[in-house]
């Protein structure tokens, strides 16, 4: 398994498309549209109230702006 630091998606028109899984460990799986297209490490942003976040496009992405698909 990959995990890959920074994501780069071409035809990404929506952050809306992109869903997540989260393993509870240092990477989240993430999907496009219900398609599984990675493993992407998750930071940690300690300046602003610890959010978690990943990269995509090489812009910042707070976890919880995207659904968690195994939110309780």
């Amino acid at each position: 398994m990959e995990i890959i630091e920074e994501v780069i998606i071409d035809d990404l028109k929506d952050y809306s498309d992109l869903e997540y899984y989260d393993p509870k460990t240092e990477y989240i799986d993430l999907f496009l549209k219900n398609n599984f297209l990675c493993y992407v490490k998750v930071w940690l942003d300690r300046e602003n109230s610890e959010r978690e976040y990943i990269i995509i496009n090489n812009e910042i992405i707070y976890l919880n702006t995207l659904v968690n698909i195994n939110a309780e």
